[in-house]
């Protein structure tokens, strides 16, 4: 006969005559003289219930008639231990950290449920392991896993199983700061830099998304860097540190050296230009392939071109001697066309009192009249 710890096994023994009395003996094999059991005189009897598992008894019955005795044959009771349940009590949250364990405010233990009651201090259970179900920041559940049964009433109970969960614990977001690098600027009119900042609260492989900014201008000053479209990733809230400048420099200007009686001009960075176009100050100059400025007529490739007494590119109508020329915009001596009412002729000078095919100009070299 089988039973379970805590619950105990029922044994009845029958006599062919009455008026026979009976006793219980419990022997420790099948074969060695029993025990008397004190009390134990009816025909019915239960074993103990705090009987230790795993222990077994044969136990029989002894009736006595007449001064005759006669004895049931011997059953073996074995004891099993107790199921028990384990699940998790207590608290528990963290701060994201891009791990599943079970770390920060941590006060968990395993509870037991269906232990004896005279059992209740000398049985526990301790959890091998906690781990929350995922990494991610949020409400999330707790696993304990490799529960083992400890005390000295251990070895009477087992576990239905070796694993337990419960929700509703807490893994909260991490704060990551993000503190724009001092010191940062460019030159005024030069492309914006990649804006650098430093972060701190990042884990694992956790990086930021998207680039600072900074307020909208181009003069030379501070403006404040902002966050921009800087992102963090779903586990973090972003604390930005606001104030820091970036600056824009006034671009530095080049100036007009002279040498020999000629003049050329230095750029900001130390060069000169040579044999090229260059503009200073709005305007257009000429300067040779030794770096000096050119003045007066200027032949480059078929275009002719006419450079003030500055240097400065002409544009539009000039009185060059007695004559009348036309630049256009792009500094180019206009020739072999019309002007508005006035013709400009192949050598560039604008013609006056004369047939220009079917038209007539006068000695302002306007059109007055058609043949």
């Amino acid at each position: 006969m089988q039973t379970t710890y805590g619950t105990p096994a029922s044994l009845s023994a029958l006599a062919n005559k009455s008026g026979a009395t009976c006793q219980w003996f419990r022997a420790t094999s099948p074969t060695a003289a029993g025990s008397k059991i004190a009390g134990a005189t009816a025909t019915t009897y239960r074993t103990p219930a705090a009987q230790a598992a795993g222990t077994y008894y044969y136990y029989y019955c002894e009736f006595s008639l007449g001064g005759q005795k006669a004895t049931t044959r011997r059953v073996c009771v074995t004891v099993a231990p107790k199921t028990v349940t384990a699940s998790i009590a207590g608290s528990a949250s963290k701060t994201y950290n891009a791990t599943k364990a079970v770390n920060g405010s941590n006060r968990l233990s395993i509870a037991l449920a269906g232990v004896l009651s005279a059992d209740q201090r000398t049985v526990s259970a301790v959890a091998g392991s906690y781990e929350y179900d995922s990494a991610q920041a949020g409400t999330r559940t707790i696993i304990a896993r490799n529960i083992r049964l400890t005390g000295k009433a251990a070895a009477n109970y087992r576990l239905s199983s070796t694993q337990a969960s419960k929700g509703g614990f807490s893994i909260a977001r991490r704060t990551v700061t993000v503190t724009p690098t001092a010191g940062q600027s460019k030159v005024q009119g030069a492309k914006d830099p990649v804006l650098k900042y430093q972060a701190a609260g990042l884990v694992g492989r956790d990086r930021l998304t998207g680039a600072l900014a900074r307020q909208a201008g181009e003069k030379a000053g501070s403006y404040n860097i902002v966050r921009g479209k800087l992102a963090v990733p779903q586990n973090y809230t972003l604390a930005f540190k606001a104030g820091v400048k970036f600056t824009i420099k006034a671009k530095a200007a080049g100036s007009w050296k002279k040498s020999g009686g000629k003049y050329w001009y230095q750029k900001a960075d130390g060069s000169y230009p040579r044999n090229a176009w260059y503009k200073v100050g709005g305007a257009w100059y000429h300067f040779d392939k030794a770096g000096y400025m050119q003045t007066g007529w200027l032949k480059l490739g078929k275009t002719w071109y006419y450079l003030k007494s500055s240097g400065a590119m002409t544009t539009g109508w000039k009185q060059i001697g007695k004559s009348w020329y036309y630049f256009n915009g792009s500094g180019a001596m206009a020739s072999s066309r019309w002007v508005g009412d006035y013709y400009l002729q192949k050598s560039g000078v604008m013609a006056t009192n004369q047939w220009i095919g079917n038209y007539w100009v006068n000695g302002s070299g306007k059109y007055t009249k058609r043949r």
